[in-house]
């Protein structure tokens, strides 16, 4: 019946319902008047609780690039130890003192590494794993330990930060409930004044009063019947 409302069209669509209600009973019965004034607090209500939603999940969003920023140093120092542990098992290739095979350490090279911080310790185990496999690695003790050290540093972090990126998920996981909300009392109002102007022999009005409607994709007018043919009189 009614085309999609993104979570920005809320904060244009609630105000401007509000304001046609206003503008749009002036000559209805006090009652009405009365009733109309309830349901446009109500939406009001319900606008603001969608705009501090939306700001909630905007400060969530920070928090998330925020936890990502404190595990920059880390991953930035895994990023090295892997660029510098591929970089010399092909200049060993290239000395002719080591004979393995690179994709047993990066099965999808250097560059098929992800860029997220879990992707990173996975390829230090992968690598460390490697050196398990081959010990024929020119100062693999040596990488090894480095690996090893560095990995278990990266997923400590990544355990510390995981609680600040499961609080900033609740954060904007809020603002989808907010969102029904809003719908609801907003969906339910619209159904509202189309039954009220119906009554005061406008119903074509409604286009202009709940705001969603009057754009394109907004509710579907009713198919006229084609008239079936006559039949042709019997010869």
């Amino acid at each position: 019946m009614d085309r999609y409302i993104d979570n920005g069209e809320t904060q244009t669509y609630g105000p401007k319902l509000r304001s046609n209600i206003d503008a749009s009973f002036v000559d209805d019965a006090p009652e009405i008047r009365t009733f109309l004034a309830y349901l446009t607090k109500l939406q009001a209500t319900a606008d603001k609780r969608m705009a501090d939603g939306m700001a909630k999940a905007r400060g969530a969003k920070s928090d998330l690039s925020a936890a990502a920023l404190a595990k920059s140093p880390l991953a930035d120092a895994a990023k090295k130890l892997l660029a510098g542990f591929h970089k010399h098992l092909g200049s060993k290739q290239d000395l002719e003192e080591w004979s393995g095979d690179i994709k047993l350490f990066f099965p999808k090279g250097l560059g098929g590494i992800g860029t997220t911080a879990s992707d990173l310790a996975t390829a230090l185990a992968t690598a460390k794993k490697g050196l398990e496999k081959d010990a024929t690695v020119p100062d693999g003790k040596k990488f090894q330990k480095r690996l090893a050290s560095t990995e278990k540093k990266l997923r400590a972090e990544i355990g510390k930060t995981g609680g600040a990126v499961k609080k900033a998920q609740a954060g904007l996981s809020e603002q989808s409930a907010e969102k029904k909300e809003w719908l609801a009392i907003y969906r339910g109002i619209a159904l509202i004044i189309e039954g009220l102007l119906t009554l005061d022999k406008r119903p074509s009005a409604v286009r202009s009063i709940v705001p969603h409607l009057s754009v394109s994709g907004g509710k579907a007018k009713a198919k006229k019947a084609t008239p079936k043919p006559e039949a042709s009189p019997p010869g």
